[in-house]
């Protein structure tokens, strides 16, 4: 049994394969930087597509190399927290 780690972050989207030990997978770890676009006000913005686009690439590096196939647990850590939604107006949606 293996776990799939995901850290969504503002500067890197990254995956990390480790054993059942809770021990780094060799060779399993992918990773994406990201823009996070500071405006003036000091609000930080992603660009969601690019971003999702990055966690794929790196999920598709692990698939790729063989080392999704002895996952059974994901856990994941983000930013989350502090999204809001904006519709194409630039208004809150959530």
């Amino acid at each position: 049994m293996n776990i799939l780690a995901l850290d969504l972050g503002t500067s890197s989207v990254r995956g990390l394969v480790l054993d059942e030990d809770t021990q780094p997978v060799p060779g399993a770890l992918a990773r994406r930087k990201v823009m996070l676009a500071v405006g003036d006000d000091g609000t930080g913005t992603l660009e969601g597509r690019a971003y999702l686009a990055g966690l794929v690439e790196c999920l598709d590096e692990l698939a790729e190399s063989g080392h999704l196939r002895d996952v059974e647990l994901v856990a994941v850590s983000g930013q989350w927290h502090s999204v809001v939604p904006l519709d194409a107006a630039g208004e809150p949606l959530g």
